[in-house]
């Protein structure tokens, strides 16, 4: 080593330790004290021993524990603290119906004047209808009933159920009328099967409807729906209102009962009487008629009418589409109606004659027996 260097060196140290006293330090190189190259060492991100999808787990299952349960007790814990006073105090439920009171069972039923299969019968009740045990009279499989409009007569057991909240109103929003000839009840809101198919003039209550359907109460205790299409819709205790025009109205929803299968004191589309289709008519348009042709003689208003001095014959032009046509037959008091035509458009009326099977709709003027056996004419429209 040269003399130089030597002294160098030296300079050098001592340069250092001044340094080192006033508080530098001397610059190094990393290389010689951390070498990534050596030790293969790369800066990356730390990484977190949970696996990357639970924290979005534990996410989902927070906001549906606080959609389905948490939100749903608070808004229960509200409404019981603001409406404590009407839970302490809840108002007491009218009922309309009592102990005496069945409900008709079948989408038609039969009501006969005696208690016998083979009885005339005197009427038809129709699906949710109630009926009133009179108790007067009773035979094994029948019993003695009263309906609405005071008509009377026997109905088989099993056509009636012990039953009565899908008639309360009070336990309903909605009165549903069938409107339509027949209406089908399944028992889902959609694709559901079918429950029953129930005929014009069937009283429903229903608890809810939306989108079209309506969610109905039945005699039975089951839920049904249908879709709100040919139905009256109304307040749970509202009444079906005459419109004006009633006369058209009323006759056209007559028509619909043309060529259908005649039935004696039928009352709907499985089988009915002129009676039966004056009845159902009126009451879609907001009127109501009895069951009884001889209790009906006396709706409406008289029509006066004239004979013609030619051909001894009642003047047709003034019996009016609506008007109620009242028929004598070969009973022995002529001053009785036996039979019942509707006029539902000028001259021409629904009426089935003798022999005949169906209900057609016919020209009065080409039919001289019928124009002979007019007794009376009802107008229900003014």
């Amino acid at each position: 080593m040269s003399k130089h260097s030597f002294f160098q060196k030296r300079r050098d140290r001592r340069l250092n330790a001044q340094r080192i006293r006033r508080g530098f330090r001397p610059a190094q190189r990393i290389e010689e004290h951390w070498s990534r190259t050596e030790k293969n060492l790369y800066v990356t991100q730390p990484r977190s021993g949970l696996p990357p999808w639970l924290l979005p787990l534990i996410i989902l299952l927070l906001v549906a524990l606080l959609v389905f349960w948490a939100a749903p007790t608070a808004i229960n814990r509200l409404q019981a603290f603001f409406f404590r006073d009407k839970a302490t105090n809840p108002e007491p439920v009218k009922f309309l119906y009592g102990q005496d009171v069945r409900v008709v069972l079948k989408p038609v039923a039969d009501v006969f004047a005696a208690g016998d299969i083979k009885a005339d019968r005197v009427t038809q009740a129709l699906y949710n209808e109630p009926v009133w045990l009179t108790g007067n009279d009773s035979h094994y499989g029948f019993v003695s009933i009263r309906l609405a409009d005071g008509t009377t007569g026997f109905m088989r057991t099993t056509d009636l159920v012990d039953g009565r909240k899908a008639i309360e109103p009070s336990l309903y929003q909605y009165k549903m009328v069938v409107a339509e000839t027949t209406k089908r009840i399944l028992s889902h809101a959609r694709q559901g099967t079918l429950l029953v198919e129930v005929p014009m003039g069937t009283v429903l209550f229903a608890d809810y409807r939306g989108n079209g359907i309506a969610r109905v109460a039945l005699p039975d205790g089951q839920i049904g729906w249908l879709s709100e299409s040919g139905m009256v819709v109304l307040a749970s205790d509202g009444q079906i209102q005459q419109v004006a025009d009633g006369e058209r109205y009323f006759s056209s929803t007559a028509l619909a009962f043309n060529q259908i299968t005649h039935l004696p004191n039928g009352q709907s589309i499985y089988g009915v009487s002129t009676v039966g289709i004056a009845r159902l008519a009126a009451l879609v348009n907001g009127l109501s008629l009895p069951h009884r042709l001889e209790d009906m003689a006396g709706s409406g208003n008289p029509v006066r009418l004239e004979i013609d001095e030619q051909t001894g014959l009642y003047d047709l032009t003034a019996i009016l589409p609506g008007d109620l046509i009242f028929l004598k037959g070969n009973q022995e008091d002529q001053n009785q109606p036996a039979d019942l035509a509707i006029c539902v458009a000028d001259h021409q009326v629904l009426h089935a004659g003798t022999g005949q099977t169906s209900i057609r709709l016919i020209d009065i003027r080409q039919d001289q027996k019928l124009q002979n056996n007019i007794l009376f004419v009802r107008r229900l429209f003014n």
